[in-house]
């Protein structure tokens, strides 16, 4: 007997099957071709992300999701959840760069991270938030349309 919420189906089985065929090909890569204690470190470091994650990230991600569930009217979550989270990711993947993570590998070397990356973090969110109040902009803009054709039908009828 299974329950409403026990897991199901084909693609179910099919994603268990080939999920657990590349975690298994990824650690057997891992353990054949690098030492023990790198394989350690590596694991060291998949818990570690996975604690930071569970302990900090997601916390973090349910409380300002829940004030902005209170803070903002519902046609407009959707532009700012989405410009939250493309925010988030770039910040996420920018933050080794930005640190300059990498440099002390080749000291001297100036092809090492040679960009501007503070800029093109800031660009980048600026785009980001830049589509998201035209989105935002075309939400208004539409719920105005819709409000002044309902006031012109109220008018004739």
């Amino acid at each position: 007997m299974t329950t409403p919420d026990a897991p199901s189906g084909r693609a179910f089985w099919v994603g268990l099957v080939l999920g657990t065929s590349i975690t298994a090909f990824g650690v057997a890569g891992l353990i054949t071709t690098t030492s023990v204690a790198n394989a350690f470190d590596v694991g060291t470091w998949v818990v570690g992300a996975d604690l930071l994650h569970d302990l900090l990230l997601a916390p973090v991600v349910v409380l300002v999701s829940l004030l902005l569930t209170r803070a903002i009217p519902l046609p407009w979550r959707a532009p700012i959840r989405s410009a939250l989270v493309a925010s988030a990711i770039f910040v996420f993947i920018a933050y080794p760069a930005l640190n300059g993570f990498g440099r002390d590998t080749a000291p001297g070397n100036s092809s090492v991270q040679p960009l501007d990356y503070g800029t093109a973090l800031a660009t980048t969110l600026a785009v980001v938030w830049a589509l998201a109040g035209v989105w935002l902009l075309a939400i208004a803009l539409r719920r105005s349309r819709v409000t002044t054709e309902h006031r012109a039908q109220e008018e004739v009828g």
